[in-house]
């Protein structure tokens, strides 16, 4: 049983899709992150995560569902998707149990920081939208902050080109 089928509207006007189970002892909900995150890039592209999540923003359970990622990649990430279980997603305070605190991978750094980028940035919107929590946003630089991959594509072309005009300079020759 997967719980009850909910639909909400985010403040964008969008219709939002997601479960809701309740136990004897808790409520969790269960929702796909791309509905409510801005396109994060890992290194082959964007993520699609499943999530699971209990009422005060404990992750119990998160699954990638599509991504464009080397397979490599992704085998590095999948036993460290396991210390992310407990994390809260919906709190920007760096503490160790806030998604805040946990590392990347190393030898998969963007990936592993694009999947805990998509963790908190939907983990707020749904916070938000859903429970209507507020929280304090998070001061640390997204990948997604920046217009895409071609931002970095022009910065390392002018530093190429300084580097060559710096190495090779330009000898004008004496008109005769």
């Amino acid at each position: 049983f997967i719980g009850n089928y909910k639909v909400a509207t985010l403040s964008s006007g969008k219709a939002f899709n997601y479960f809701e189970r309740t136990n004897e002892t808790q409520t969790t909900y269960i929702f796909e992150t791309k509905q409510l995150s801005l396109p994060i890039i890992g290194y082959g592209g964007e993520f699609n995560l499943m999530l699971e999540v209990v009422k005060d923003g404990r992750l119990i359970d998160v699954s990638i569902l599509e991504s464009f990622e080397t397979p490599f990649y992704l085998n590095r990430v999948q036993p460290w998707l396991k210390k992310l279980m407990g994390k809260t997603i919906f709190s920007s305070e760096t503490n160790k149990r806030n998604i805040n605190a946990v590392d990347a991978v190393s030898g998969s750094t963007m990936t592993s920081k694009a999947i805990l980028n998509i963790l908190e940035e939907a983990g707020h919107l749904f916070a938000s939208n859903i429970l209507k929590k507020t929280y304090k946003s998070s001061t640390r630089i997204k990948f997604h902050d920046f217009p895409n991959k071609l931002f970095y594509l022009i910065i390392l072309a002018l530093i190429i080109t300084a580097l060559a005009f710096r190495l090779f300079p330009n000898n004008p020759t004496k008109a005769k």
